[in-house]
């Protein structure tokens, strides 16, 4: 058996700290002789957009996941990823799997040879089907409690307590990991995936909390240990999804800059959004800044055209603000989301993303870089769905998070929250470690998320789809596998689900995913 252990929004600077102090033993002799080093996420580093890729091998704008939401605003699930994922193309290929916990799962579909149990992110608290095959109960019965804490989990975070946040963290965590060990042992797979979603949240919740973080660190070791004691497999791989940092600590309003520098042109509304913005800033705790824009939208009277909507990007996702006091019909250029700029003319698209570029990379306040990265959408994303971006994707440093909000100022303090001291869409750099017996000790590597599906494939000794966007990283492998060619097999069709057959926002879910700053 392989074995797959997630843990979502593990980062190097706190595994570094835990293992420096003795807390995470398991991980660290992981760590210490196998390869290790970091798993290159996707931009933005969101879970909704880089598990998708992690388990395809495809770029996001193949999968065209670039949010939470589809571009008709309900939240997106599993029925939006078309494209086959690792359990899938190994279970076709004759392989025994398993899939527990993974978020972006729900609602599971059927897998030739295989048991999937849906993570939480898209999964409603009350849902009963998130687990195939429908039967699975009848072989582990602990199987229907396996989200009974998730109510309480969402509640617990929302009041920011920590204390009773983390104990039942941690008992949702033991019951899960039993789930996935009984499973293991009924189903006997060749490959077998676990995720841990509740770091996500921890981390969200207590980041400055390193005390709390290693507790619970702790009992995901000591996890980790039962199953490779239990079940011994051939290769373990820890990943995680994307890296984590702290809260920003002001607001980078990005449409001033295009204003200043004469890409965006502003109405009459624009001096009372320039005061109130900060305030909006300020105040409005992070998440329902959109909410505030939307509302500020109609109170301002922003100028829009008929053509709007074919102004923005062609497949734009609903997290495309109107903001109030933007005259877009004589705009350029304007910030779309909290990673992104569209071009406005069309007609001149090459030229202003090239001057975009250009004089965002050269910007800087107090003598510091803005920008940790700035580049043209076609040099981050490829596929069917490159339209869904912005034209210009930019992360900003620690200290800014990027803000819609005209202002009078190019910054302004940031928005509190109770609920929320960690953050981590501008940070791609996850966790990537590999081991096993035949796993020669490589540290420093970097991994792709396209790179990881094929890798396992590899590994595993089955075929990888001809259209994977990625070959599988050698280093990574075990001896025996790095000779051997890459066996290539017919990719399977994408799985289109008719729009109208799609599940609808459900109003759970979207408040945890807006308690979290997705939304």
């Amino acid at each position: 058996m392989n074995l797959i252990w997630g843990i979502d929004g593990a980062e190097w600077e706190l595994l570094k700290q835990l293992q420096d102090s003795g807390r995470i033993p398991t991980l660290s002799r992981m760590i210490e002789t196998g390869a290790s080093g970091t798993l290159r996420s996707t931009i933005p580093a969101y879970t909704g957009i880089a598990v998708p890729t992690l388990l395809t091998g495809k770029n996001p704008g193949t999968t065209g996941m670039v949010g939470f939401e589809r571009v008709d605003g309900t939240l997106q699930d599993f029925t939006d990823i078309e494209d086959e994922v690792l359990w899938e193309i190994a279970g076709r290929q004759g392989l025994r799997t398993c899939a527990v916990g993974v978020r972006t799962t729900y609602p599971p579909r059927p897998v030739e040879n295989g048991v999937v149990v849906s993570g939480d992110l898209y999964t409603p608290p009350d849902a009963t089907d998130y687990m195939f095959p429908e039967h699975l109960p009848d072989d582990v019965p602990g199987v229907e409690s396996f989200h009974d804490g998730l109510a309480e989990l969402d509640e617990l975070q929302k009041n920011a307590d920590i204390p009773c946040f983390i104990e039942a963290a941690s008992t949702t965590t033991r019951t899960q990991h039993g789930v996935f060990e009984d499973i293991i042992a009924e189903t006997d797979p060749d490959l077998a995936m676990f995720w841990i979603g509740a770091a996500d949240k921890l981390q969200h919740l207590a980041w400055d909390e390193k005390d709390v973080l290693a507790e619970y660190y702790e009992l995901i070791d000591g996890l980790l240990k039962q199953t490779l004691d239990r079940f011994e497999p051939e290769v373990t791989y820890v990943i995680s999804d994307h890296g984590f940092e702290a809260v920003y600590e002001r607001e980078l309003h990005l449409n001033t800059w295009l204003e200043r520098r004469g890409y965006l042109r502003t109405t009459p509304a624009a001096p009372m959004s320039r005061y109130i913005g900060p305030l909006v800033s300020k105040y409005v705790p992070n998440g329902l800044t959109d909410k505030a824009q939307s509302v500020l939208s109609k109170m301002g009277g922003a100028a829009t055209s008929g053509d709007e909507a074919a102004s923005h990007s062609a497949g734009s996702t609903r997290r495309n603000v109107t903001v109030p006091g933007v005259d877009y019909e004589r705009s350029t250029a304007v910030m779309v989301n909290e990673w992104g700029i569209n071009v406005l003319a069309s007609n001149r698209r090459s030229e202003i993303v090239d001057s975009l570029v250009s004089d965002l990379r050269a910007l800087h306040i107090q003598g510091e870089p803005v920008f940790r990265f700035v580049a043209r959408r076609e040099d981050v994303y490829t596929g069917r769905y490159l339209d869904r971006f912005p034209d210009v994707i930019v992360l900003p440093t620690r200290e800014y998070h990027l803000n819609h909000t005209l202002s009078r100022s190019l910054t302004s303090p940031t928005g509190g929250s109770s609920h929320r001291s960690g953050y981590h869409i501008y940070n791609p750099d996850g966790v990537f470690a590999a081991s096993g017996a035949e796993i020669p000790t490589a540290a420093g590597l970097t991994i792709a998320a396209e790179e990881f599906a094929p890798t396992v494939l590899h590994e595993l000794g089955v075929g990888v789809p001809a259209d994977i966007d990625a070959s599988p990283m050698t280093e990574a492998l075990s001896t025996h596998r790095r000779t051997d060619d890459v066996t290539t097999i017919r990719p399977r069709a994408p799985t289109l689900v008719d729009p109208e057959q799609k599940s609808t926002t459900n109003e759970d879910v979207e408040d945890r995913l807006r308690d979290m700053g997705y939304l």
